[in-house]
């Protein structure tokens, strides 16, 4: 096992899960630490005047608003997008409860989503595999926030053994899920309503749905494939969760605040480390611990 994956991850500021002490600075955005920008003239070079520039706007306060401002896909409608979006909306607790559970994860696949230069939507996808539940296992044994099928994680490179199961580590099914649907929007002509369909169904069913309704003269795009009935309900239900966290307000419905800051540290163990005693040095509660190191199996890391 690497470095990187013995590397434990510590909380550093959520109550929600008993820790006890918060490293300062990590986890909260001061109101008061903003730098005064002062706004210089800017010369036209073409025409020799002074524009005034423009001094760049603070971030976002709340992790939520910073993915509001970037999604592109809540004006897709139609039937199956109006059903799964009313279905939600039944559950009066569904989106609060899932966006806290979010709150220790979120802001780390936000900016790996952001650096690939992918689509905001795609952070919400552990909303609709796993309601972003690090434990989740399916009937047919997909683990994780992105639940990655055994088979697909050995195909992908993903540890998993009696120590450590890579599926439900955050950092690595992020990584590992990231670059899978980078590789699929490739192979489906850079349609990502195919691709997501492939991540959830199988490039070679998506494929052979395809070539079916291409030897009918029928169109190819997701909407118009015959599908299985879950993937057919999948990308509804993502297109669903997007209009309701870009205006809730409009649906009535609450999202708690989670800070635009990172959610926690990573600590270089320097080998073999009991999960009890990792959590004793950090001086917080071993669910906690537990809940940001799920790819941990054991009660401690690997010997290697």
């Amino acid at each position: 096992m690497t470095l990187r994956r013995l590397a434990i991850v510590l909380s550093t500021s959520f109550a929600l899960f008993g820790c006890q002490t918060m490293e300062p600075g990590l986890g909260e955005v001061s109101d008061t630490t903003q730098e005064q920008v002062t706004t210089l003239p800017a010369v036209d070079s073409e025409q020799g005047t002074k524009t005034a520039s423009k001094p760049p706007s603070a971030p976002p306060k709340d992790l939520w608003e910073r993915i509001r401002s970037q999604l592109q896909w809540q004006e897709m409608h139609n039937a199956e997008i109006g059903l799964a979006r009313d279905q939600y909306l039944r559950q009066a607790n569904y989106l609060p409860i899932v966006a806290q559970r979010s709150a220790p994860f979120l802001y780390y696949i936000v900016e790996q989503v952001e650096q690939r230069g992918m689509p905001l939507e795609i952070a919400l996808l552990p909303m609709v595999e796993s309601s972003y539940n690090p434990f989740a296992l399916s009937s047919q044994r997909a683990a994780g926030l992105w639940q990655i099928m055994p088979a697909t994680g050995q195909h992908l490179g993903l540890e998993q053994n009696w120590w450590y199961d890579g599926r439900r580590d955050l950092r690595d099914s992020t990584d590992t899920a990231l670059d899978y649907l980078q590789a699929l929007h490739k192979q489906f002509d850079e349609d990502w309503l195919l691709a997501l369909a492939a991540y959830n169904s199988g490039k070679g069913r998506v494929k052979r749905a395809q070539n079916a309704n291409q030897s009918k003269g029928l169109p190819t795009d997701y909407w118009s494939l015959n599908l299985p009935r879950e993937t057919r309900r999948y990308i509804p239900k993502l297109i669903a969760l997007t209009a309701l966290v870009a205006d809730p307000e409009t649906f009535d419905v609450e999202i708690p605040f989670i800070a635009n800051a990172p959610a926690f540290t990573i600590v270089e163990t320097g080998g073999q480390i009991e999960l009890a005693r990792a959590a004793s040095l950090a001086d917080m509660d071993m669910a906690a611990l537990r809940i940001l190191n799920s790819g941990q199996l054991r009660w401690a890391t690997s010997p290697e």
